[in-house]
């Protein structure tokens, strides 16, 4: 009987902390309630604004009471962030019902015809009699943001879609000529004549009518397809067919034929779908979308650094809210531990969605991201001295459409750190890659990772950079697909850029990942790693990729030079890899930075309809019991575990990759 009281004894005690810990104290907010009640069920306050700081106030003269604050449906236009700090109890932000909606946005109505014969002069041909125009200040917004400014410029959505400003061509890219700067850039191994400055040759005779603009922009990939860059137009020489692009210009420069396309141009109105903002009036131009004349249109106006900011809380969480257009982002999150946002949307954001610096165990969990101008979710966090971790976690969520502004390095998920968790989400349609992950103890599991790469180059759809001290990253059970794109370079399922080392990637699904124009070498492969060695990519499926792996080992002399000297020279003073944090987690890690040769492992994988399992410029690959075949049978052939077992393969759990439990999907 004693031994029994023993073993019950922990589950008596929990169970009695649990039932005497008081119930959290339940708060309401609702669109017809009244900012001067009591917030009650029954007399609930008006305004998220003003429910925040009543429910900061409250937590702070009761420690330790946890709260729920309930939003009743409804929409709520946000003039100010809702701002929690220095709470140690549990809070809930959380919909009472339904789905409340958070929004940044502003209506634009009483559209009218445009009559203004020198406007009318303006604008295309094309545009006649198809062009509406409202007046922003008469619809309440008074700040128009400026054109290229990632933090504060207007977008426009009519029935959720995303309109376009007013460019040229009105889709993809033109060319511009010859750089004619007067600084010669060095040759670079693409070999393609460039200048320091921005000045380049034009022939279309477009760009001269683009100059009577009042703000003219152009957007373009000036020398490399992974480095995107706004400038304004500054001048153009019609008597010498070149135009000038405004300063600060491209640390990269620019080349010839590189391809841009102009933007914010009233005389390119043409399209449905386009719009132009006259600074000057405040009057907003637009074309609507065949059908959708009558479909609510908005623009975005909250320019707030976040809409709900949380500073050194424990618990916060903030579940079943959706978030909609704000010029920036939607949370950001800085120190405390175990905050969480949970089975939310976010639509419609200028910069990233959620940030989260500093602190312990932050999950994402749920979440629909979509409609993003720059990335989906950011976190640093942990200790990369000491090896400390984060403990960090996005899970079951979905991030859509991003880097829809901002076309390289704005991934769905941003992490720099120790200790992170990302498994069984869907990342899809992006220009650039879905995840960008710096750091040690990381795992990326379970995921679906869809159409990315889709416009620049010489990246993955996950990406990793010139840090011989990332260590730990495990890469297991994903679907990589549509991973094709690339110019010079390519694009790749996963890319261990520059010195990236001792990885492991299995269990992997690669389809149709691989691809660009690499000059003496081919294109990437579904994985391609960069100079680094002692990656070891077991178990994986290749379909329909160009190559399995690509890539090189650098060898002795550009290992050493490029691992001692500049960018990663720096990095490597910002840890210590012989520090006993650093031996005991990763001990082969010393002897790696020694050895002037290296090596990759690529064992046990089965690459359907490859050209080749590598394509490498100088060997470095150490291989075994791959199998490379060609073959008219499905994807899903090769996934049965009796079919792949025949192949080497141990059983690879696809029915469990992509996202388990979230509302949205």
């Amino acid at each position: 009987m004693m031994r029994k009281i023993l073993t019950l004894l922990p589950a008596l005690l929990s169970a009695t902390l649990l039932t005497a810990q008081p119930a959290a104290v339940l708060f309401r907010v609702s669109p017809d309630g009244d900012d001067a009640a009591a917030g009650s069920q029954t007399a609930p306050w008006r305004t998220p604004e003003a429910a925040a700081a009543h429910v900061q106030a409250y937590m702070q003269a009761h420690p330790g009471q946890a709260v729920r604050l309930e939003f009743a449906p409804g929409t709520y236009r946000l003039q100010q962030p809702l701002s929690f700090r220095n709470l140690d109890a549990p809070l809930t932000l959380t919909a009472a019902e339904g789905l409340p909606v958070l929004s940044g946005e502003m209506p634009v109505k009483d559209w009218k015809p445009v009559t203004d014969a020198a406007v009318l002069q303006r604008m295309s041909s094309q545009a006649a009699g198809r062009v509406l125009q409202a007046d922003l200040q008469a619809n309440g917004i008074k700040d128009f943001g400026a054109v290229a400014d990632r933090s504060n410029r207007i977008d426009l959505y009519c029935g959720g879609e995303r309109q376009t400003l007013a460019r040229w061509p009105d889709s993809g890219f033109t060319e511009a000529g010859a750089a004619v700067g007067a600084t010669q850039l060095p040759d670079t191994w693409i070999h393609v004549h460039g200048t320091a400055e921005g000045v380049l040759r034009y022939d279309d005779e477009r760009l001269e009518k683009w100059a009577g603009e009042p703000e003219p922009w152009l957007f373009g990939y000036w020398y490399w397809d992974w480095a995107d860059k706004y400038h304004r137009l500054a001048a153009v020489d019609a008597a010498g067919g070149t135009f000038t692009l405004d300063e600060p210009w491209s640390h990269y420069g620019y080349r010839d034929n590189c391809r841009f396309y102009g933007l914010n141009l009233l005389c390119e109105l043409d399209a449905p779908g386009e719009y132009y903002i006259d600074r000057s009036s405040g009057i907003l131009y637009w074309i609507a979308p065949e059908g959708k004349a009558g479909e609510e249109t908005v623009a975005s106006v909250f320019a707030g650094e976040g809409m709900i900011l949380v500073e050194n809380c424990k618990e916060l969480t903030v579940s079943g809210l959706a978030f909609e257009g704000g010029r920036r982002g939607a949370i950001q999150v800085t120190g405390g531990e175990r905050n969480a946002v949970r089975d939310c949307r976010f639509s419609r954001f200028g910069e990233m969605a959620l940030t989260f610096t500093g602190g312990k165990e932050h999950a994402v969990a749920g979440c629909f991201l979509t409609e993003l101008g720059c990335g989906g979710i950011a976190m640093t966090g942990g200790d990369r001295r000491t090896l400390e971790p984060a403990g960090f976690s996005v899970t079951n969520t979905i991030v859509d459409r991003f880097s829809l502004f901002k076309r390289t390095y704005e991934p769905a998920v941003f992490f720099h750190g120790v200790g992170l968790l990302v498994a069984h989400n869907r990342f899809a349609h992006s220009s650039s890659s879905a995840l960008r992950l710096e750091g040690n103890e990381i795992t990326v599991e379970y995921n679906q990772c869809f159409n990315l790469v889709e416009e620049s180059d010489d990246q993955g759809g996950f990406d990793t950079f010139m840090d011989y001290s990332y260590r730990g990253i495990v890469l297991r059970y994903n679907h990589w697909r549509d991973i094709k794109g690339g110019s010079y370079a390519g694009a790749a399922g996963i890319r261990l850029d520059d010195l990236i080392s001792g990885q492991l990637i299995f269990g992997n699904v690669f389809e149709r990942c691989g691809g660009g124009g690499w000059e003496g070498g081919g294109g990437f492969g579904g994985v391609q790693i960069n100079g680094g060695r002692d990656n070891r990519i077991f178990n994986n499926l290749f379909f329909d990729c160009p190559w399995a792996v690509s890539g090189e080992v650098w060898r002795a002399g550009r290992w050493r030079e490029i691992l001692t000297t500049g960018l990663s020279a720096e990095r490597l003073q910002e840890v210590d890899i012989s520090s006993l944090a650093y031996v005991e987690k990763y001990p082969l890690m010393l002897s790696h930075f020694d050895r002037d040769e290296g090596v990759n492992y690529v064992e046990r994988n089965l690459a359907v309809n490859a050209e080749a399992l590598i394509r490498s410029r100088n060997g470095g690959f150490s291989t075994g019991g791959n199998t490379v075949l060609r073959s008219v049978h499905p994807l899903s052939y090769f996934l049965d575990p009796k079919i792949s077992k025949g192949y080497g393969l141990e059983a690879i759990p696809f029915a469990r990759i992509g996202v388990q439990e979230n509302r949205w999907k």
